[in-house]
């Protein structure tokens, strides 16, 4: 296994990974607003998840990286955001089709970035420590992260490894530290 990716394995990853959430959401048909229990996410609310994961946390955070010196990480409220979100009452596709939007520009966005771009950082309010724009895509590229993990472990978990996060189904565990935090 590779120790360090690059920007074209990482944007290559990215990329392969639609097809994985695409067959996910069309092998769940009408399941995908189906909730295995009251307090946990549908499939449409994971990928709506990710619509944040790639805005706020994955590009939005290389953006912010690229723009200023050792910017301060911002996190975000994950479950009040997708409650605001309401996905789950969304069509799948109109999800999927706002995903897709997203992770295209977040492929072209790795992809143009050049060797002294991996140098930068920012500080992430839970890590405490620099980290380069792609850190977070090496880390969750190269292993699970708890989340993950746990999902792989639950009776009926929907899961479709995507290279940044995973569509699982059910909600993220709060306390472990995920892309919102």
């Amino acid at each position: 296994m590779t120790s360090e990716l690059s920007p074209a394995q990482v944007a290559d990853y990215l990329e392969a990974s639609c097809a994985l959430i695409e067959a996910e959401l069309r092998a769940l048909g009408d399941d995908a607003g189906w909730h295995q229990a009251p307090d946990e996410w549908c499939a449409r609310a994971v990928v709506g998840h990710l619509c944040e994961a790639e805005k706020r946390g994955f590009a939005g955070r290389i953006r912010n990286i690229l723009a200023t010196d050792h910017p301060a990480l911002e996190g975000w409220d994950q479950v009040e955001v997708e409650r605001e979100r309401n996905d789950c009452a969304r069509v799948t596709d109109s999800v999927w089709m706002e995903f897709m939007g997203l992770r295209q520009d977040s492929v072209r966005l790795v992809r143009s970035l050049k060797p002294a771009d991996l140098d930068r950082g920012g500080v992430h309010p839970k890590v405490r420590r620099a980290e380069g724009p792609l850190a977070p895509a090496r880390m969750d590229l190269a292993r699970p992260q708890p989340h993950q993990a746990a999902a792989l472990d639950r009776p009926g978990a929907r899961l479709a490894a995507h290279g940044q996060f995973a569509i699982v189904q059910g909600r993220v565990s709060e306390p472990q530290l995920c892309c919102g935090e």
